[in-house]
């Protein structure tokens, strides 16, 4: 009877452990919750939305105070692509990314708006045959092209509603020299 009745005992404790981790983690969520109302009422949020394209969510949040957006990031999950030399065109936003070459004439590539606030895409020259590969976003933070004169050239950008913003432009080969925009 005593080794059933520890055996109780000790599960009684566990319950209670268990419902004690409950109730803490449910008061840190109410917690949680009063803390974003109170930054509505406060005025320091102005929106939270959530959109779902192809199974990803992404959240973004707008601050009124510092008039900043926070963006989490959205790659598409289509495999990457590569544009041959001399083939120029239409630069793919369903894929992350896409290599291009550039042939001894140089080649022009265009980019379309992103599909969702947040969205990254990473472009990169493998081949340089002579000429530059020029790229034109319909619409870009700073300038309005992207020239890419050296193999290893790379561009990565973020779609942020409006324009392609270059978060990052760099060479993946000489660690040197970059993509310009103008």
């Amino acid at each position: 009877m005593s080794t059933q009745k520890t055996s109780v005992a000790n599960s009684v404790r566990k319950l209670g452990s268990i419902r004690k981790n409950m109730l803490w983690g449910r008061k840190m969520f109410d917690d949680l919750r009063a803390t974003i109302r109170n930054w509505f009422s406060e005025g320091q949020i102005e929106t939270i939305s959530t959109t779902t394209l192809s199974a990803t969510a992404v959240t973004e949040l707008s601050t009124t105070p510092a008039s900043a957006s926070y963006y989490t990031g959205f790659i598409p999950s289509a495999p990457s692509n590569d544009i041959a030399a001399g083939a120029g065109g239409a630069i793919s936003i369903s894929r992350f990314y896409t290599t291009i070459n550039s042939d001894a004439g140089g080649d022009a590539f265009s980019l379309a708006d992103g599909v969702v606030k947040g969205q990254l895409k990473k472009i990169q020259l493998i081949v340089d045959g002579g000429g530059d590969a020029v790229i034109t976003p319909s619409n870009l933070q700073g300038g309005t092209t992207i020239t890419m004169a050296d193999a290893g050239d790379f561009a990565i950008l973020l779609w942020d509603g409006s324009d392609w913003y270059p978060i990052e432009l760099g060479n993946a080969v000489d660690g040197i020299s970059a993509p310009v925009i103008a």
